[in-house]
């Protein structure tokens, strides 16, 4: 819910994240455009497959809401908690996002 992190301040933000910055491509255009917001949904579905007790994932991704990216696939390990499930869900949704963000940022 975004209200619930508008609630807290930056300050809260950078005492537990620190200075961090995006890391940028080298030789980067320069942008031409406006920017554009990406949107990313993510689930699993913990123990979905009752023969082998993989997971699914399934992931979402819009620029601008219209879907650019979707996968739903079995997870390739067997986690034994919905929360181990979830989070490989999100770490292979982020390397996606990486991946378009960088692509993104190269088209100028």
């Amino acid at each position: 819910d975004e209200k619930a992190f508008a609630a807290v301040g930056l300050n809260e933000w950078k005492e537990f994240y620190g200075d961090v910055a995006e890391e940028l491509p080298p030789r980067m255009p320069e942008p031409l455009g406006n920017a554009v917001d990406i949107t990313c949904f993510v689930d699993a579905n913990h123990a979905g497959n009752v023969v082998t007790r993989r997971s699914h994932t399934g992931i979402l991704i819009f620029v601008q809401n219209a879907p650019i990216l979707w996968m739903s696939k079995k997870q390739n390990t067997i986690e034994s908690s919905s929360f181990g499930s979830e989070f490989v869900a999100l770490r292979i949704a982020k390397e996606m996002i990486v991946a378009l963000r960088y692509k993104l940022r190269m088209f100028g």
